[in-house]
C-alpha cells in the first residue's frame, strides 16, 4: 500500500491539484457570468427607468399642448359669441386621451423612476405631488367643468330661443286677424287706413325677416319688435294691440334672459382660462428638468 502511495503521489497530488483549480475555475467562471447577468439586469433597469421618466415627460407635453389648444379656442369663442349673444353656440372642444394614460400609467414604476431621477432633490416629493394636483385640476376643467357649463348654457338659451319663437310668431296671426276684420269693413278703402297700414307693414316684415336663415334674433328685435312698439301707440287700447304688446315684451324679456346668460358664462370661460397659466407653467417647469 505504501509502495502503491510513494510510487503514484505525484500523480494524487497532480489530480488533486487539477481537481481544485477545474473546481475553482469552475467557480469564478460561474460568479463572472453572475456579475455579467448582473451587470445587464442593472443596466436593463436603468433603460426601463428612463423610458418610464420619458413616456411620463411625453404625455406630460401632450396634457400642455392640448391644454393651450384648448385655452386658444375658449378665446376665439369668447370673442366670436360675445358678438351674437342671441345665437348661442357649442364651444369647441378639443379631444385627448392624455389625462386618462397619465392616470392609467404604472404610477408606481412613474414614481421609482422620477425617484431616481430627483435622487437628492429633497423638494421632489412635494413637486410631484404638486404636479399631480394641477393634472387633476386641468383634467376636470377641459373635461367637466367646460363641458357642464356648456351643457347648461345651451340648454337653457335653446329653451328661451324657442319660446322667443313661439311668442314672435303668434304676432302676426294676431296682426293677420285683425286686418281680415278692416278688409271685411272696408274693402279696398282699408288701403288708406292707418290701422291697417300699420297691421300690414308689419305682417310683411315678419314673412322677410322669417326668409332669413339662420333666423337672426336681433334683427327681430331691432326691425321687428321695437317698431312694433312704437307704432302701435296710437291702437294701444285695443284687444289685439294689448296682445302684441304683451307678445312682443315678453319675448324681448326671454331675449335679455339669453344674452345676459351668455354674458356670464362667457365671463366663467374667461375667468376659468386666466387659472390655467400657473398649472401650465408648473408642467412646463417639470418638461424641462426631465429632459435635463
Amino acid at each position: 500500500m505504501c509502495d502503491f502511495f510513494s510510487t503514484h503521489c505525484a500523480d494524487i497530488w497532480i489530480a488533486f491539484i487539477g481537481a481544485f483549480f477545474g473546481f475553482g475555475l469552475a467557480l469564478a467562471i460561474e460568479f463572472f457570468i453572475r456579475w455579467l447577468s448582473g451587470k445587464d439586469e442593472k443596466k436593463r433597469i436603468k433603460q426601463e427607468k428612463a423610458d418610464k421618466v420619458a413616456y411620463y415627460r411625453l404625455l406630460l407635453e401632450e396634457i400642455v399642448k392640448k391644454i393651450k389648444k384648448q385655452s386658444e379656442k375658449v378665446e376665439e369663442y369668447i370673442e366670436e359669441q360675445s358678438k351674437a349673444l342671441l345665437d348661442p353656440k357649442p364651444l369647441p372642444h378639443i379631444p385627448t386621451n392624455s389625462f386618462n394614460r397619465i392616470k392609467t400609467v404604472d404610477n408606481r414604476g412613474i414614481f421609482e423612476a422620477l425617484s431616481d431621477r430627483f435622487v437628492g432633490d429633497s423638494n421632489w416629493l412635494k413637486n410631484y405631488s404638486n404636479l399631480n394636483s394641477y393634472i387633476d385640476y386641468l383634467d376636470e376643467v377641459i373635461s367637466v367643468e367646460y363641458i357642464r357649463i356648456n351643457d347648461t348654457t345651451l340648454d337653457k338659451g335653446f329653451e328661451d330661443l324657442k319660446e322667443i319663437k313661439k311668442l314672435i310668431e303668434s304676432i302676426p296671426d294676431i296682426l293677420s286677424k285683425e286686418a281680415m276684420v278692416k278688409k271685411e269693413q272696408f274693402g279696398e278703402k282699408r288701403k288708406a287706413d292707418a290701422e291697417y297700414q300699420f297691421l300690414d307693414k308689419f305682417i310683411l316684415k315678419f314673412r322677410e325677416l322669417s326668409q332669413e336663415t339662420p333666423t337672426n334674433w336681433d334683427k327681430f328685435n331691432k326691425d321687428f319688435l321695437e317698431p312694433i312698439l312704437k307704432e302701435i301707440e296710437p291702437f294701444q287700447t285695443k284687444d289685439y294691440a294689448l296682445s302684441v304688446i304683451f307678445a312682443c315684451k315678453q319675448a324681448r324679456v326671454k331675449m335679455n334672459d339669453v344674452k345676459e346668460d351668455l354674458k356670464y358664462t362667457l365671463s366663467q370661460y374667461k375667468q376659468i382660462n386666466e387659472t390655467l397659466s400657473e398649472p401650465i407653467s408648473e408642467l412646463e417647469k417639470m418638461i424641462s428638468k426631465l429632459k435635463s
